[in-house]
């Protein structure tokens, strides 16, 4: 049940490939899609985002399965996260780095890890919602971290 765990630790990985190196583009569609946001989206920021990111699906591979509700907060970010994808491509009716990646990986493999986890007798109410409210938290965090920033910004201007 473990290894489900590591294939969304791998899925990240190639989903940041396609967001940024091939074919990339997903800091230019952020700056176009959220202007508001675009002085605060960074090679930086990006770069801490996804690397917490990455650090954070580790932890969950390395001992999710001995905290259901750990591992399946990952699986609720990548979901959570691929949804996100998927709208903001319906929405702008254009590529969004990071959607093909979404679309077969990571919505399968979060699917798949609740299922395993609930075959295996791991997924009560409490973890399913404890795990999803987590997931989605992961993925609120970077966007209010840029709304705050936004609003410090135009505070200061005025």
């Amino acid at each position: 049940m473990g290894w489900i765990l590591w294939a969304i630790l791998g899925a990240s990985v190639v989903h940041v490939v396609e967001e940024y190196a091939w074919p990339g583009g997903f800091l230019e569609a952020m700056r176009s899609t959220a202007p508001r946001f675009a002085p605060f989206v960074t090679p930086m920021a990006a770069a801490v985002i996804n690397g917490t990111m990455i650090g954070g699906l580790v932890v969950c591979a390395l001992i999710g399965t001995s905290v259901p509700i750990l591992g399946l907060s990952g699986a609720a970010l990548v979901f959570v996260n691929g949804c996100v994808h998927l709208t903001a491509t319906v929405r702008t009716r254009r590529y969004a780095p990071g959607v093909g990646s979404s679309l077969l990986l990571y919505i399968p493999l979060s699917v798949v890890a609740y299922v395993l986890f609930a075959r295996a007798g791991y997924l009560s109410a409490g973890t399913l919602a404890a795990s999803a409210g987590l997931g989605l938290l992961y993925q609120v965090v970077p966007l209010a971290y840029f709304l705050l920033r936004s609003l410090a910004s135009h505070r200061t201007a005025k």
